[in-house]
């Protein structure tokens, strides 16, 4: 059960007693309850989608909607997605730019990739938001399931960049772990949304895979960070993904 409060003491905002929390053990065996955690805040989300959608228009929706998914994380994701830009954009060498993503301070290039990707969440969600309700809460469900999910994969596909830090003290390479994170993800997007779910399944796999290459190539490994930003670049994808496929009338 502690380890279940750690989980949503680190990826949440959701109030728990950390003091009754041990930060070198608890912390350490949360990674394997990421998707549980994905799943708690993708119904919340989802709860929340639901009572706007019927009151407020679809774009003022969306932004609430978007407003929602960073609120419920603290907007943790989104700050490694800056601090990765920052950094993997920098043209520094891979040290200066581990610096640079260290740094708490955001640079214009972070602002900038942050501020695309609200935008690009809000217009999907707005598509979302005009769709029949059942498969468009399906949607929005599975989105932080997939990010949280991501989590696990960046994980297994580098290794710890730093050589201290906070992700050290939980990063969980686990080939089992993974496979059975991408078996439960991709049956219950079938189960939510139909094939079309296999579609978003697909187009995270590639998302993680490809930047989890750039990591690599770029400073040898991944950090909590990059793991962040592959959360919230997942996200983003599979929305779009399965938007696209079906204003397109692809299906499997």
């Amino acid at each position: 059960m502690k380890s279940l409060f750690a989980t949503f003491a680190f990826l949440t905002t959701i109030p728990i007693p950390v003091g009754l929390l041990d930060e070198q053990q608890d912390y350490k065996k949360c990674v394997p309850l990421f998707p549980i955690a994905g799943v708690v805040i993708g119904s919340m989300i989802a709860l929340v989608a639901w009572g706007l959608v019927s009151v407020v228009p679809p774009l003022p929706a969306a932004v609430m909607i978007t407003a929602a998914m960073a609120g419920i994380s603290g907007a943790l994701h989104l700050d490694g997605l800056a601090d990765t830009t920052d950094g993997f954009l920098s043209g520094r060498p891979r040290e200066q730019a581990m610096e640079i993503m260290h740094d708490s301070r955001i640079g214009a290039m972070g602002v900038v990739v942050l501020l695309l990707l609200l935008l690009l969440k809000v217009a999907v969600l707005s598509e979302i938001c005009g769709m029949e309700m059942p498969y468009a809460l399906g949607m929005v469900a599975l989105a932080p399931v997939f990010g949280r999910c991501s989590l696990i994969w960046s994980m297994r596909l580098n290794p710890y960049a730093r050589p201290d830090g906070l992700g050290r003290s939980y990063w969980h390479r686990s080939w089992v772990l993974s496979l059975v994170a991408l078996a439960g993800v991709s049956a219950l997007a079938f189960w939510l949304i139909g094939p079309n779910g296999l579609i978003g399944t697909g187009t995270v796999v590639c998302i993680t895979l490809i930047f989890g290459l750039w990591c690599r190539r770029r400073i040898g490994g991944a950090t909590g960070d990059t793991a962040g930003a592959c959360c919230e670049l997942t996200e983003a994808g599979f929305l779009l993904a399965v938007v696209s496929a079906v204003n397109m009338g692809v299906t499997l």
